[in-house]
């Protein structure tokens, strides 16, 4: 009896709820709430070592350049073998790291 219940009262909540539309008139009739109204946009820019070589295969991402060198990653070792040699530790890469050309202002201005 139980479980009819649960069935029951299951099939009913389904049954009143309104039906959202993929359309505009749909969409507007959703008041916007207020913290979304006051909301800022922001963009978060990160960047570590793996800006130095700034290389992953393709289809992949640079920032797991340490994760590949450290799993195997054949292609991202052959890649580091071949343009730093096999006694350049990943670490090493903090001396070549010098974001001189960083502008701030010009990166918000893209957005």
């Amino acid at each position: 009896m139980k479980k009819f219940l649960i069935f029951i009262f299951i099939v009913f909540s389904c049954t009143n709820k309104e039906k959202y539309e993929a359309k505009w008139d749909s969409l507007d009739k959703r008041p916007t709430p207020q913290w979304f109204k006051d909301a800022k946009f922001g963009i978060f820019i990160h960047w570590g070592l793996y800006s130095v070589p700034a290389w992953g295969p393709k289809g992949s991402y640079a920032e797991w350049y340490l994760n590949g060198l450290l799993n195997g990653d054949s292609a991202r070792t052959k890649y580091h073998f071949k343009n730093y040699g096999n006694d350049f530790p990943y670490r090493n890469f903090i001396n070549l790291f010098n974001p001189i050309k960083y502008n701030p202002d010009k990166w918000a201005s893209l957005f």
